[in-house]
This record gives C-alpha cells, sequence and structure tokens, in this order.
C-alpha cells in the first residue's frame, strides 16, 4: 500500500505515517496518538522525525471519504 511505501521510505510504522499527516495537515492542532504502552508510545513518536512532502500529502488526502460514511463503517465494525 502507499502508506507501507511510505513507512519503509522514513524508517518508521505506518502509524506513524499517519500520525505525522494529521500533523502536516493540521498544524496549529494538537494530534493525539492513543498510544498506551510504552512500544506503541516510541514508534509514534518517530512522527517528529520527519514531514511528508507536499505530492505526499496530496496523495494522502485523495484517500479522503466523507465523514457519515466513515462513521456508518465504524459503527458496524465488530469490536464495536
Amino acid at each position: 500500500s502507499y502508506i507501507s511505501s511510505l513507512a519503509l521510505k522514513y524508517k518508521v510504522g505506518e502509524d506513524a505515517i499517519l500520525l505525522r499527516f494529521c500533523m502536516d495537515s493540521f498544524p496549529s492542532k494538537y494530534v493525539l496518538s492513543g498510544a498506551s504502552v510504552m512500544d506503541h508510545l516510541e514508534k509514534n513518536l518517530k512522527a517528529l522525525t520527519f514531514s511528508l512532502n507536499d505530492e505526499e500529502l496530496i496523495k494522502m488526502k485523495s484517500f479522503a471519504i466523507e465523514p457519515k460514511t466513515y462513521w456508518n463503517e465504524r459503527k458496524d465494525l465488530a469490536w464495536n
């Protein structure tokens, strides 16, 4: 996937790519990782070590879906 290829490029996990995307897309906002164990937190903090370039941000934004669609899909997940 595109996110996996970015993770390889930046030598971080996919979560760090997604956190970085949020940080770059909303620079005046705080982004919470949701990490609950030290290993996850350490991996998520790697999002602070790089920035996505304009082309990567545009590509990531192309994956957007409508909020209503997101919430409808989420409520149907088995873990809910």
